[in-house]
């Protein structure tokens, strides 16, 4: 199992503002420091972490047990507060978005997290699971299909990064007022870590609003991309248009993807 993949899902799941809370926050804690760490975590490992990917170890392999413990709290603390009112995010894969958006703030060298980083988290996991021949399970591909659906229509991660250097968070990222909060934590930002922004929290709670009133299990990656791509002077939006990418297009695209079109 890739050790790194899973401090680093643990951890983020724990610390997420969206996240499950302080007592989970502690458990996955002390789970982490007992892991050993190797270098390398891509978006593979993490979701073969998660069972969203064949994970590389041989059939039958036991797994340690407090491991899957943790994955089963996990679980189940993602999807409990979905299912009562929409809130969170009802499957572990956005709350890895969610992380990555805050690394490609981070690499970008901007202080709040926006639409625009989210799209190109979304883009860098697909990268990475197309470069490492790991496609996602199809329970999971139905509804996280937004990496494809952009590269089909030429955007690729490597673009996107370069691309946000043209894009700054606006002045009014800061402003979370009127936002979906029923359920939600208080965002939260890690010391000297990017703060999340308007167009960020905007985007991921309405996806998963969205999937709840849809009726869908969970919410994924084509719920966020059909959020991302609402609003015409959205930072994602502007983002594909640097792209040379037609926003309109791959929206209806994604949105075709959830009824079935």
């Amino acid at each position: 199992m890739p050790d790194a993949a899973a401090v680093r899902v643990l951890t983020l799941v724990a610390g997420s503002p969206a996240g499950p809370g302080t007592t989970l926050y502690e458990e996955v804690r002390r789970a982490a420091r007992r892991l050993p760490v190797t270098p390398r975590s891509t978006a593979a490992d993490e979701l073969a972490f998660l069972r969203m990917v064949q994970p590389h170890r041989a059939p039958g392999a036991a797994e340690p047990l407090r491991l899957a413990l943790i994955r089963l709290v996990t679980g189940v603390a993602v999807r409990r507060p979905y299912r009562r009112h929409g809130a969170r995010y009802g499957h572990p894969m956005l709350l890895l978005v969610e992380q990555r958006g805050m690394q490609v703030a981070v690499r970008a060298g901007h202080d709040v997290v926006t639409g625009a980083h989210l799209l190109a988290a979304v883009l860098a996991m697909h990268d990475e699971l197309v470069r490492d021949g790991r496609p996602v399970r199809p329970d999971v591909h139905r509804w996280n299909q937004a990496g494809e659906i952009l590269a089909q229509h030429g955007a690729t991660a490597s673009a996107a990064v370069r691309a946000l250097a043209g894009l700054p968070p606006a002045d009014d990222e800061r402003r979370l007022d009127g936002l979906p909060d029923k359920g939600w934590h208080q965002p939260k930002a890690l010391l000297a870590a990017p703060a999340h922004g308007r167009s960020e929290l905007g985007a991921l709670r309405g996806a998963s609003l969205a999937a709840f009133r849809r009726g869908d299990p969970y919410a994924g990656t084509t719920h966020l991309l059909v959020e991302l791509l609402a609003d015409p002077a959205g930072p994602a939006t502007r983002l594909l248009r640097l792209l040379d990418v037609d926003p309109s297009t791959v929206r209806a695209d994604a949105q075709g993807c959830l009824t079935g079109d």
